[in-house]
């Protein structure tokens, strides 16, 4: 069984996919990853826009033997040309469809990117979101990011839990904030969520400019915490400077003090 899978109608193909990495009437033959690929020009300009502006344009240079080197992963670029050819695309785990994504996307492929997006959305699993949300961020599929991002906010009090939680990046930690943020709920702790990424600054911090990552934690709102959590928790850390936590519990204690319907103690 493939994690993704997605099959075209063959009447609408005529024939093209018989010539699938046959040399018969091949005028263009790819070399990727040292190895030849032969093609055929109009079968790869009627069915992707990219090849078609490349072959019009000329900004495909072919060497004398019609031969053009890619660099492009060899088992992605099959799949894509597999597509081109028979409109059927499959793959096995979600690394390999991420790829092809990001190759349809560059080769203009609209119908494979939507197609295959909107079947990875509902296969995107606390087991696998980490993995998704890394790739698609270094791939630049944005969607695709955004979606893994959304799918751990809706989950963050497992994801939380997860010893997986030091692969997300200071870029998916800042997007996830935002979302939980927007949200305007209290679904978790602020300060479950102050742990946690402390947790992952001690992990992953050293790499990272100490700017960056307090612009990550100005995004906590610290008016949820308590006074307790922020003087015996938040203080002690030393992530934020001691006139801003002070601003922020003054802030607190002054809401008690003036709110005429106050029915909850500020240091709980």
């Amino acid at each position: 069984m493939y994690f993704c899978e997605i099959v075209a109608d063959e009447n609408s193909f005529n024939g093209f996919s018989k010539l699938l990495h046959s040399e018969k009437f091949s005028d263009i033959t790819f070399s990727v990853e040292g190895k030849k690929i032969p093609t055929h020009k109009a079968i790869l300009a009627i069915r992707c826009e990219y090849f078609s502006t490349m072959f019009d344009s000329g900004l495909m240079k072919e060497s004398k033997d019609n031969l053009v080197k890619l660099d492009v992963p060899m088992k992605e670029f099959n799949s894509i040309l597999e597509y081109i050819y028979t409109g059927y695309f499959k793959a096995h785990d979600e690394e390999e469809v991420l790829q092809v994504l990001s190759l349809s996307q560059e080769y203009l492929l609209t119908n494979l990117f939507k197609n295959i997006e909107e079947k990875l959305q509902p296969k995107i699993t606390l087991e696998n979101v980490f993995k998704i949300v890394k790739i698609s961020k270094l791939l630049g599929l944005d969607s695709v990011f955004e979606n893994g991002c959304k799918f751990i906010n809706r989950n963050l009090i497992t994801v939380l839990k997860s010893p997986r939680l030091n692969e997300l990046t200071i870029k998916s930690w800042e997007y996830i904030l935002d979302l939980h943020n927007e949200e305007n709920t209290q679904r978790i702790s602020e300060i479950n969520i102050f742990s946690s990424m402390v947790k992952w600054t001690e992990q992953n911090g050293g790499n990272i400019d100490k700017d960056r990552i307090q612009i990550m934690f100005s995004k906590l709102r610290l008016d949820l915490m308590s006074v307790t959590d922020l003087i015996t928790t938040v203080r002690k850390l030393k992530i934020y400077d001691a006139d801003f936590l002070m601003d922020a519990i003054e802030k607190k204690c002054s809401a008690y003090k003036t709110s005429c319907n106050y029915c909850g103690n500020p240091w709980k």
